[in-house]
């Protein structure tokens, strides 16, 4: 009895969760009676109502819901390579099917691992888990992997491959019904090729990009995957050809319609080639735009970079990179709209440090952007469509370090962001999370800060990805007595 109850408590609030934020009135109502009918049996069984801790602030709420205390919902604390030795480098990458793909590093004496591991949501009765790692290659060097996955489940893995020689880039698929395939090459020439990124739709279109070295220079190299064949294409495309280095590229595909953005950093032509950032579009039956150069400034010795991307339905695009003049640095964003690239913003004013600036959009447009900020804190800043950017907020506002921040964007246009913080005493990083509510649902505002784990031992590199409306999973690299280990928390 005690685990029906158990199961169908689990069933009634995840369902209230995926159609209880002000989408539709007709099924939260249906489970709002549900719930209610629960409340009824638990009581007449001599239970409480504390026994389901979502049914007194979030059940019977009858207006939007609004995500409760972040610390509430950061759940299933799980070491996803417990037996597996040191780790790293982790990436992860969430589907609207409720599942994720985590991939990381694993230093196997002197060789590398790189595993990856799944996450299914709770579906009915079955309950969430990860399931056992799986062994997707083995390097001489890190592999700097990422993932991504489409909405049905499906998710491509890219990593480097330093070989001896030389150092390649790979790839493989996941399918929900046939787990991961054959790791392929993506590039084919006899120079190193380092940094990949990669990215898909709803469709379970990718696109791979990287940079590839020859004798003289490096370039950002592309090639896409095509689901219906099942193939990557026999030949890269070269996006750039210029004699001055390129590096840092990045890429977003929107999740329907084919639109795609890729932003690399390279050398100018005058004054020494400080670098800049650079875009370049795929538009629907057009192909590849020209190269545009993204940091407009007025001043030669002006450096951009740590440049991020994103991308809507509608092919309407944000870039979001630093700057310096040599003297301070500077937050700039600028968008792609309607054929056009706007002049660029400033989103923060103060001068001072900033890194680790990072953008995440969805479907409709509006977006967020997160960075560490100077004064040692987590700052953020939403854009909408409505209203262009608003005024900047802190994510989190300390005197202690702050470092990596992550963000990710619902569909409804609420954010999560997670980040390493540091205690008061300068001590060891932990990991904390904080959700942000778009409005209409509960105003415009960041929540408390929540630990997502409570290590004696510091925490790194966090990374986050959205799996349903109001849901994510966040991974990152953790110190322990037998090395450093990837872990994984799920928000629901």
């Amino acid at each position: 009895m005690t685990l029906f109850v158990n199961a169908l408590k689990h069933l009634l609030v995840q369902r209230y969760r995926q159609y209880g934020r002000g989408k539709d009135q007709s099924r939260r109502s249906s489970i709002i009676f549900s719930s209610s009918l629960l409340v009824t049996a638990l009581l007449a069984g001599g239970l409480y109502l504390d026994a389901i801790p979502e049914v007194n602030s979030q059940i019977f709420h009858t207006g939007p819901m609004c995500p409760p205390l972040l610390a509430n919902h950061w759940r299933t604390l799980t070491d996803l390579g417990e037996v597996l030795g040191s780790q790293s480098s982790p990436d992860v990458a969430g589907s609207a099917t409720g599942d994720a793909l985590a991939v990381w590093t694993r230093k196997n004496g002197n060789a590398y691992d790189l595993y990856a591991s799944r996450y299914t949501h709770p579906h009915g009765f079955i309950f969430s888990i990860w399931e056992s790692p799986t062994v997707l290659g083995t390097c001489k060097g890190d592999f700097a992997a990422h993932v991504a996955m489409d909405s049905s489940g499906t998710g491509i893995a890219v990593w480097e491959c330093p070989e001896g020689t030389r150092t390649n880039i790979y790839a493989n698929r996941f399918t929900p019904g046939g787990g991961w395939g054959t790791t392929v090459s993506v590039e084919n020439t006899n120079y190193d090729a380092n940094s990949p990124q990669i990215a898909m739709d709803s469709w379970g279109n990718a696109i791979a990009v990287w940079v590839q070295h020859d004798s003289s220079t490096s370039n950002i190299y592309m090639n896409r995957f095509n689901p219906l064949t099942g193939s990557w294409g026999i030949s890269p495309t070269l996006l750039e050809s210029s004699r001055f280095a390129a590096g840092a590229p990045r890429v977003k595909m929107s999740a329907r319609n084919g639109y795609a953005i890729v932003t690399w950093r390279q050398g100018k032509v005058h004054n020494f080639t400080p670098p800049s950032i650079y875009a370049r579009q795929l538009i629907p039956a057009q192909g590849w735009s020209a190269t545009t150069q993204i940091d407009v400034n007025s001043w030669d010795w002006q450096i951009g970079w740590d440049a991020d991307v994103a991308i809507d339905d509608q092919g309407s695009a944000l870039v979001a990179w630093l700057e310096t003049n040599g003297n301070d640095q500077f937050i700039y964003a600028r968008r792609y709209t309607s054929g056009n690239w706007d002049n660029p913003v400033q989103l923060d004013a103060s001068y001072g440090y900033f890194s680790s600036l990072r953008l995440a959009m969805n479907m409709s447009g509006n977006a967020m952007a997160v960075w560490k900020n100077r004064d040692f804190g987590v700052g953020g800043k939403e854009f909408t469509t409505s209203g262009g950017w608003a005024a900047g907020t802190w994510v989190n506002k300390s005197t202690a370090d702050g470092q990596g921040p992550r963000g990710a964007m619902d569909d409804a246009g609420d954010a999560v962001a997670v980040w390493a913080q540091q205690d008061n005493l300068g001590g060891i990083y932990n990991i904390y999370g904080n959700w942000y509510t778009h409005p209409p649902n509960c105003g415009s505002s960041w929540g408390t800060p929540a630990l997502l784990e409570t290590s004696a031992q510091s925490a790194f590199t966090p990374q986050v990805a959205v799996i349903r409306p109001g849901q994510a999973v966040a991974v990152w690299t953790q110190d322990s007595e037998n090395g450093r280990h990837v872990y994984a928390s799920v928000y629901w």
